[in-house]
């Protein structure tokens, strides 16, 4: 996980620099003097780690299902063929995508439940009605507890794992978004925190309100905007693995 972390921090950086030659100055003379490439040095650890698990995995071959089954079982031939680095490259997305991003929402969805004693005694009556043995705790019928969802979609809503957006850059010429004109070569992103705790968006918004995403829900959430939440993106570039 620290590695993963600093993974993360040394793109953000290296994206100041790239933006501001002043800051890649001041990096670079600052290199001088003291030893600053912790965090590099992290991230190419990071890659060879995941370089490894990928040509363990590839040579080496598995006694269970996991993603590189399909994978190998499914690479096309050719151009169309993911080449070794490329399974690296997405190898490294999924560690990342289905590690702490995970963890980060039930660490919040924990919390939230724990300081709301009424949805936590609702969610733990729905739960423990359904199933009476672990074997029964299937993905199907998992998904079958409307409450649960519910819970997990509000904290979803009250706490994104990415509370910010995913930056696009404004093409040349300009554009204008919502009615106003931006210009070109600008960085623009929708803040997922700001716009789930909108009272545009949403009812009591600072209120951890599970009830809002249930199929009758109160009269009072009728008009919430569900359309405004996506927590894991949209379009051909949403998260693959939301389900």
């Amino acid at each position: 996980m620290n590695l993963v972390f600093a993974s993360a921090k040394f793109i953000g950086l290296s994206a100041i620099q790239r933006k501001y030659s002043l800051v890649a100055l001041y990096d670079g003379l600052r290199s001088l003097l003291t030893d600053n490439s912790r965090v590099s040095r992290m991230r190419m650890e990071f890659y060879k780690l995941a370089t490894k698990k990928v040509d363990d995995r590839v040579n080496n071959g598995s006694q269970r299902p996991d993603f590189f089954t399909h994978v190998l079982k499914n690479n096309g031939i050719g151009e169309k063929a993911l080449t070794r680095p490329e399974m690296v490259s997405n190898s490294i997305l999924l560690m990342v995508a289905g590690s702490e991003t995970t963890a980060t929402l039930l660490s919040g969805a924990t919390y939230l439940l724990l300081t709301n004693p009424i949805v936590y005694e609702k969610l733990v009556t729905e739960i423990r009605s359904k199933f009476t043995s672990a074997d029964q705790i299937t993905f199907e019928e998992v998904n079958k507890l409307e409450y649960l969802i519910a819970v997990l979609q509000e904290s979803l809503r009250y706490y994104p794992p990415v509370p910010t957006g995913f930056p696009r850059v404004v093409p040349k010429g300009g554009d204008k978004i919502s009615g106003h004109y931006i210009p070109e070569g600008t960085s623009v992103y929708v803040s997922q925190h700001t716009a789930n705790h909108s009272p545009r968006n949403f009812a009591d918004p600072e209120t951890f309100i599970p009830e809002r995403w249930l199929k009758d829900a109160p009269a009072k959430f009728k008009d919430d905007n569900h359309a405004a939440m996506n927590p894991f993106s949209f379009g051909p570039r949403n998260c693959l693995g939301k389900k």
